[in-house]
């Protein structure tokens, strides 16, 4: 009996040793940002549970919350403030050692304005962190992006600061992310305050779990230029009914969940100074959305979602015939 427990011992401590030496390299980023340089609870949780876990993470946020950022990349020119335009895109290291922390800003060109810096976005960020672990000689084995807290599948995945900050190193648009996979990671948020640092525990607990399985089927990671969008349920971990591969959603889900289609409304012109308010109303669904294989039908029923997904917006699985003859038409004036 001695005998076993300390063999057990010993493969534990030879386990975790080999996750110290073989842990992943991750490029960590949350579009939530950091509020007085502190990371956003879920993009908090989601890192501590991968550096517990043996890996070494790099964390590049924005300095402010980007949410719904989608896929824009900040530019020296073109980011601007109708007076004043932004010209610098400025990182700042916010916490050091193996696992650094930086924020990221976009700032005045000669530091006059009253304004404070605005943060960049995500895909700006990983962009920035590629930049910084080049110039230590480190190639991510993989980004994590989140987490973020609330869903981000079906027509929000687009919108998703989160979902294209993994999507990033998906282009090839950008030389320097060619075989680097992303991972976006959001958590829906439980009813009962109470459940919600629970949940989103055991999300960090089942990404690490991934990351695990994902290394031990060998490199690559993932296929070239293929993301991986995990949504996970607002439930505890007892009431998770399994994991689903989904295609991403076509209509929307607000919380609590029920199925329909989201319409933006503007309200409250003002009659000088036009001051806009945008409202999501429901209109509902034609059929019963649990007969769907999609992203958000699977998270309604407490399946942990994952969608691949890339940067190709083509129209896929549709009819092109009527496209096909707007072109022969378009052909003719030529």
């Amino acid at each position: 009996m001695v005998f076993q427990i300390r063999r057990s011992l010993f493969y534990l401590a030879i386990l975790t040793f080999s996750l110290n030496i073989f842990g992943l390299h991750i490029l960590h980023t949350s579009d939530d940002g950091v509020n007085v340089n502190e990371l956003s609870l879920g993009a908090k949780v989601l890192r501590r549970a991968l550096i517990d876990a043996g890996h070494t993470v790099t964390t590049v946020v924005p300095s402010s919350n980007r949410s719904g950022c989608g896929s824009g990349v900040d530019s020296a020119d073109g980011a601007a403030n109708f007076n004043n335009p932004f010209k610098v895109i400025q990182s700042e290291l916010i916490s050091g050692g193996k696992n650094p922390i930086y924020k990221v800003s976009l700032r005045f060109e000669d530091n006059t304005s009253t304004n404070p810096p605005y943060g960049a976005t995500t895909t700006t960020c990983i962009l920035v962190g590629l930049s910084l672990l080049k110039e230590a000689s480190v190639v991510p084995d993989i980004v994590v992006s989140g987490m973020n807290i609330g869903g981000n599948f079906g027509p929000l995945a687009i919108n998703s600061g989160t979902v294209n900050g993994a999507l990033v190193t998906s282009s090839t648009l950008y030389s320097d992310t060619v075989g680097v996979s992303g991972i976006a990671v959001s958590c829906g948020a439980p009813l009962n305050e109470a459940h919600i640092p629970l949940v989103l525990a055991d999300c960090a607990s089942f990404i690490v779990k991934l990351l695990g399985t994902l290394r031990s089927r060998g490199a690559p990671l993932l296929l070239d230029n293929v993301a991986l969008n995990i949504n996970y349920p607002p439930v505890l971990k007892d009431k998770i009914a399994g994991v689903a591969l989904t295609n991403q959603g076509e209509f929307f889900y607000p919380f609590p969940f029920q199925a329909g289609f989201a319409r933006f409304k503007v309200s409250n012109p003002g009659p000088i100074i036009q001051n806009y308010v945008l409202d999501i109303e429901l209109a509902p669904l034609g059929f019963k959305p649990e007969k769907q294989h999609d992203d958000g039908t699977a998270v309604n029923n407490n399946y942990i979602s994952i969608t691949p997904i890339d940067i190709n917006l083509t129209a896929r699985d549709k009819d092109f015939s009527m496209f096909s003859s707007l072109v022969k038409c378009l052909n003719k004036l030529y």
